[in-house]
């Protein structure tokens, strides 16, 4: 599932921004083996990992390299945020994170991605605790 438009390379997609592509407007989604792909432009901080869980839920467990950023403090913290730093969100599943990434786009952020099935999902895929 996902958008297959926004399915390609995410390193090109990267590339593209840096050149001021056109505002992408649909939410792309990300496989975790897709974000284990970014693992490099997130150390580089070219792109930001946000998990937009509350506290609790982010101390309990997390993705590496991500920063938490709750969707219920969104209002504050994406008035913070550089709108063409590529993002990369995620939460439990996949709910929070989509409605949370269709406000930032509808804010001028110019390039948010969900990682599809969320914190679940990168758990159940083997990559959990790792980067």
């Amino acid at each position: 599932a996902g958008d297959t438009r926004m399915s390609g390379n995410w390193r090109q997609i990267l590339m593209s921004l840096r050149r001021h592509t056109p505002f992408v407007s649909s939410v792309g989604m990300l496989t975790p083996d897709a974000l284990k792909g970014l693992e490099a432009a997130l150390l580089e901080g070219r792109c930001l990992l946000v998990d937009v869980r509350e506290k609790h839920e982010h101390e309990a467990g997390h993705i590496p390299l991500s920063v938490n950023l709750p969707l219920s403090q969104a209002g504050k913290w994406s008035k913070e945020l550089d709108r063409d730093r590529p993002l990369i969100l995620y939460c439990r599943t996949t709910n929070r994170s989509k409605r949370c990434a269709e406000g930032l786009i509808g804010m001028g952020f110019r390039d948010v991605r969900v990682l599809n099935g969320g914190y679940l999902a990168w758990s159940a895929s083997g990559l959990s605790g790792r980067f």
